[in-house]
């Protein structure tokens, strides 16, 4: 499979996510179309039932440089402004605290409510909250990261009826 990372790499690379930003939908889906082309050979080249599945993701920090408010802001800012976002343009999104959920369904319960609907749908992918919150694992107890697990994952079924299934851990330093 290393082989073909550069090739995969560069087809990611030509997705052309300023012409998205500047609302430029028509450069936005052509820089997507172009790197599909690439995928597709690279996929015609293997032998095999590969699925490769790219899924947008935001890494938010808790209150890291800032108070807890803000940290509900950027989620009710992320998560609005993404669901948004899924009703012109076909993609998954995943965020993966289960914590953040809990807050957002508290705080923002219409936002929560579109979270909900687009799980359902497929849109959003709440597979990799399998923690509480993406905590650093080197310093934690094998109690406290097993209690993070168990939270997150009962929160997620209860939820959203789905047993998380993928370790997330973007802060293990």
């Amino acid at each position: 499979a290393a082989k073909y990372l550069p090739r995969l790499t560069s087809a990611i690379d030509r997705v052309d996510l300023a012409a998205l930003q500047s609302g430029n939908k028509d450069a936005f889906i052509g820089s997507l179309k172009s790197g599909e082309a690439d995928l597709r050979k690279v996929a015609g080249e293997i032998d095999s039932d590969l699925t490769v599945s790219l899924v947008g993701h935001a890494h938010i920090d808790f209150a890291f440089l800032w108070a807890w408010p803000e940290t509900i802001d950027v989620c009710k800012n992320t998560f609005s402004t993404l669901s948004g976002l899924m009703d012109q343009y076909p993609f998954v999104f995943s965020q993966s605290q289960a914590a953040l959920y809990e807050q957002t369904k508290r705080s923002f319960p219409d936002i929560y409510a579109k979270i909900k609907e687009r799980v359902k749908r497929g849109q959003w992918d709440v597979s990799t909250a399998s923690a509480w919150s993406e905590g650093d694992t080197n310093l934690s107890s094998g109690e406290g990261l097993v209690r993070s697990l168990l939270l997150a994952n009962r929160f997620i079924k209860r939820e959203f009826g789905i047993e998380p299934t993928v370790g997330w851990l973007p802060d293990n330093f």
